[in-house]
């Protein structure tokens, strides 16, 4: 994937993965069935798109030593920021 596209996409998947971080149930409320089943989703596509959102990582580091002009090197700086800080709220 070329970096113009791995730029578009990637802070993409970086606002799907904080929707779904932002899912907060209480313990009570994990008893409910609908809601626990809602939540082991949400666990499954998080996982997922971890996943993919670290492959999309790793090929634009990949690509930032080849030939990214500046503003594109910032962008992916930016990026990878927003990767580490959500890695460790994961």
């Amino acid at each position: 994937m070329s970096a113009d596209k791995l730029l578009k996409s990637l802070p993409v998947l970086i606002a799907q993965f904080d929707s779904l971080l932002s899912f907060d149930a209480r313990g009570n409320e994990l008893s409910n069935a609908v809601i626990s089943a809602a939540f082991a989703l949400m666990y499954r596509d998080a996982t997922r798109l971890f996943v993919a959102f670290n492959d999309g990582i790793i090929n634009l580091l990949s690509k930032f030593f080849e030939a990214m002009g500046k503003k594109q090197c910032k962008e992916s700086l930016e990026i990878y920021r927003k990767f580490v800080t959500r890695k460790r709220t994961a």
